[in-house]
């Protein structure tokens, strides 16, 4: 493969999950506006500097009540966009996953295909 040629881009979907998070200085609520196998983008008036170390917490809906999965994970903040940045766009932070389990990147995916069959 050569320049990224013919490399599968991961599923992305767009949505909005409540997520809570903290880092070393500060424990905040927000939302997670796009998803994937590899990470998420956080919505966030308030964002972390680059390589900031993330622990957050987020449910995944289920089939019916009671049966949301619960999703834990450590990221690494690897970009951001601060308020007017872009307009259009929302500021928040792209987070990559660094620690996450296995049986939690398997809901991920399982969600993610879910949801786009259901388009």
């Amino acid at each position: 493969m050569i320049n990224g040629i013919g490399r599968e881009r991961p599923k992305r979907l767009t949505i909005n999950i409540p997520v809570s998070y903290q880092n070393l200085e500060m424990f905040l609520d927000s939302e997670i506006m796009n998803l994937s196998k590899g990470g998420v983008f956080l919505k966030a008036d308030i964002t972390l500097p680059l390589r900031s170390k993330v622990d957050f917490e987020f449910s995944l809906p289920g089939p019916g009540p009671g049966t949301a999965k619960v999703i834990k994970a450590t990221g690494m903040v690897v970009w951001s966009r601060r308020r007017g940045q872009d307009p259009g766009h929302p500021s928040g932070m792209g987070v990559q996953f660094l620690n996450i389990s296995t049986d939690d990147i398997e809901a991920i995916l399982d969600y993610i295909e879910k949801i786009i069959k259901e388009g």
